[in-house]
């Protein structure tokens, strides 16, 4: 195994394991729970072997433009290995059924369009996959709930660009939690279990920009509007003191 892969631990206490350990079609340790991957549901054991392809095409060579991108949007390199960020080279469509899905006439195929590859873990289980591009989407057939980023703390910060929720995780989520609601594409931008978080966060900001969607909070919450994500953490400081 690479060096890279084995240093790979990932310290968020949503999403922590090794990489190594995580998918099998990676070199074979001892440690490999090949058990757990066979019982992992169709899509997911095939939306894990995109991610771990995406990682590697994202962390290989001759990808300084992509990289480039994650510096100009803020994120580190190391806060980007640890998301388990990665990058689809190429756009693809492919066939529904390996993946444990039905062709339906609104969607015959299933779309892996180009762009940077964000998989949402939580308790070392795939839930879902954005790919932010050209568009922000979500992989079809994986779980329709927002990302929630963090511990449940005080102050929780609502942020619909997924680039921008990430970075200001990345910036200030020992104080805050970050929480990036489904893409613009789906029906409900929050679960019930996301709005109940919301509602009993003492502060809640809802940072947006004009081309956001407005989603509707109940409760006390504090409207942000911003431009570039640089903004984001000085935004947020006023709200975290004490």
């Amino acid at each position: 195994m690479s060096h890279m892969f084995k240093e790979l631990i990932v310290p968020c206490p949503d999403v922590y394991f090794d990489l190594s350990t995580w998918y099998s079609p990676l070199p074979m340790e001892e440690t490999m729970n090949k058990t757990d991957n066979q019982e992992r549901p169709l899509w997911e054991q095939r939306a894990m072997a995109f991610v771990t392809r995406s990682f590697r095409q994202l962390w290989g060579k001759n990808n300084e433009d992509m990289l480039a991108r994650l510096f100009n949007q803020g994120l580190s390199n190391p806060f980007a290995r640890t998301r388990l960020l990665g990058w689809n080279k190429h756009g693809q469509a492919r066939k529904p059924e390996p993946w444990g899905m039905a062709p339906t006439d609104d969607s015959p195929a299933l779309l892996l369009p180009q762009g940077l590859v964000v998989p949402y873990i939580v308790d070392k289980r795939l839930r879902k996959i954005t790919i932010v591009g050209k568009e922000t989407v979500e992989v079809q057939g994986g779980s329709h709930e927002p990302m929630v980023l963090g511990n449940e703390v005080k102050v929780i910060a609502l942020v619909q660009d997924c680039m921008d929720g990430l970075f200001l995780f990345q910036e200030k989520g020992e104080n805050l939690s970050v929480i990036i609601p489904c893409s613009p594409a789906a029906e409900e931008p929050l679960d019930a279990a996301a709005r109940k978080r919301l509602s009993n966060a003492c502060t809640v900001l809802v940072f947006h920009k004009d081309s956001d969607r407005k989603i509707n909070l109940s409760g006390q919450t504090v409207d942000i509007k911003y431009g570039h994500p640089s903004e984001l953490p000085g935004l947020c400081a006023p709200f975290l003191k004490g």
